[in-house]
């Protein structure tokens, strides 16, 4: 269970990446670089640490575990990097932007509610890979997972270290239709449901397994338009115990 819980920490992260520059907004100001080594001063336990790629940009990627019992760690983080205070002091989770003067990091803070502990996850690229990530691919580039027939392409994340893809798109198509069309063409690949209920619609995150290779899919409400957002993960397994 703790590689599955692994996997899916870091299928969260691209996921959420993807929200940058297709219609979320972000606080942006002037901020220090030095953003993994602040939270490590804290306290902050280095978790995962690659080298990804987003869209068209290199980036380096780094989650940080704090023991939270008392949900005090966000405020300490907020404090020492000056982010907006929270509002109202509540949990839960925030994305914020800091922009500095050779660096743009994401950070996006979790608080993991029954663990008790707070996760936090930074994406860090120079200027010049922030603005090619910004860019949305004009292509499908998950070659191993059919696109949805007619969906365009916004994003695609890929840690060549654990093999690890995200692919998100967006179409017109009713949410029922992407499942079945997934359900349909991951079977006749040989692909079959991990967990009860995947095959109909039972699940949010329906994981399917093939031999050494894991793939899931969601779909969601485009932010903006009428259109359903697919997001698609592949994870090869031979690499698994970097996820660890």
């Amino acid at each position: 269970m703790k590689r599955f819980r692994s996997f899916f920490y870091v299928a969260l992260i691209a996921t959420l990446a993807a929200t940058v520059g297709h219609g979320r907004v972000f606080l942006r100001w002037q901020g220090r670089s030095d953003v993994v080594g602040n939270l490590r001063r804290l306290g902050g336990r280095l978790a995962y640490e690659t080298t990804i790629r987003i869209n068209g940009g290199d980036g380096q990627l780094s989650v940080l575990s704090f023991d939270d019992a008392l949900d005090t760690a966000t405020d300490q983080i907020h404090r020492i990097l000056s982010l907006p205070k929270r509002a109202g002091g509540s949990g839960g989770s925030s994305l914020h932007l800091i922009q500095g003067d050779t660096t743009t990091t994401r950070l996006l803070l979790l608080r993991m509610e029954e663990a008790g502990n707070t996760l936090a996850i930074i994406i860090e690229q120079s200027n010049a890979d922030f603005a090619a990530s910004e860019t949305p691919t004009s292509e499908h580039q998950l070659k191993a997972i059919p696109p949805y027939p007619g969906s365009s392409p916004v994003f695609f994340a890929e840690d060549a270290d654990t093999k690890l893809r995200v692919a998100v798109s967006e179409t017109l198509a009713h949410g029922d239709s992407v499942r079945q069309f997934y359900d349909r063409e991951l079977k006749a690949r040989g692909w079959m449901p991990a967990l009860k209920g995947a095959e109909n619609g039972n699940l949010g995150l329906p994981l399917y397994i093939r031999r050494s290779q894991l793939c899931c899919f969601s779909i969601s409400p485009a932010r903006n338009s009428t259109a359903q957002r697919v997001t698609v993960l592949h994870k090869e397994l031979g690499n698994m115990n970097a996820l660890e």
